[in-house]
């Protein structure tokens, strides 16, 4: 298991804190694990990243990588700076607070990440237009697809209207996982603001 007894134990002080679901803890450390199996280390940005999850899991596989966790709370985002302290990876992990549709038009995170990844942020088309703001152009946004999870969740008309493409679909014992191949900018008025990407999905 990566990062061994104390991965696990910060993952189930956030268990108890109520941050992370309530399967045992190595089941989220797996499907973190096989996630990071199915793709290739770059510089990344953990899209609600929650109790980090699959984000300091990601950054433990790979060692020479820098994370940065995105979350929209406060109380979540006080916890990722103290577990990514209790981990050793402070020095190249770092915590963004903010909305994702706001922080998307920052021009220090807009389009500034090889690789994306989002476990749980929301629907298919929330997840892809708030996620194609942070990934740059030939970068890729990987999202953890739920029990059931097909193509149909991802049209590929819509996502060509966010940069994207459909890649591949990893299909792993422990999670099935979509890779979208960014091969545009997103416009400029992209993501749309006002929690109107959760509300009003493009699809």
């Amino acid at each position: 298991m990566t990062g061994g007894d104390p991965l696990r134990s910060v993952l189930e002080d956030a268990q108890r804190i109520g941050l992370l679901g309530p399967q045992p803890v190595e089941i989220h450390i797996a499907h973190a694990e096989a996630w990071a199996d199915a793709l290739q280390p770059a510089p990344l940005l953990d899209l609600g990243s929650g109790a980090g999850v699959p984000g300091l899991v990601l950054a433990l596989c790979w060692p020479d990588v820098e994370v940065s966790l995105l979350d929209g709370q406060t109380r979540r985002t006080a916890w990722l700076r103290t577990a990514a302290v209790r981990l050793g990876l402070d020095s190249r992990v770092r915590v963004l607070e903010g909305r994702a549709e706001d922080l998307g038009h920052d021009p220090d995170l807009r389009e500034r990440f090889d690789l994306v990844v989002a476990r749980g942020f929301g629907p298919a088309a929330t997840t892809a237009e708030c996620g194609s703001a942070f990934v740059a152009v030939g970068g890729r946004l990987s999202v953890s697809e739920p029990p059931g999870g097909a193509a149909v969740r991802w049209p590929e008309t819509e996502l060509r209207s966010l940069g994207l493409g459909m890649a591949e679909q990893v299909v792993q014992s422990t999670g099935t996982f979509v890779i979208l191949r960014k091969h545009a900018s997103l416009e400029p008025r992209a993501p749309r603001l006002r929690n109107l990407p959760l509300r009003k999905p493009l699809w």
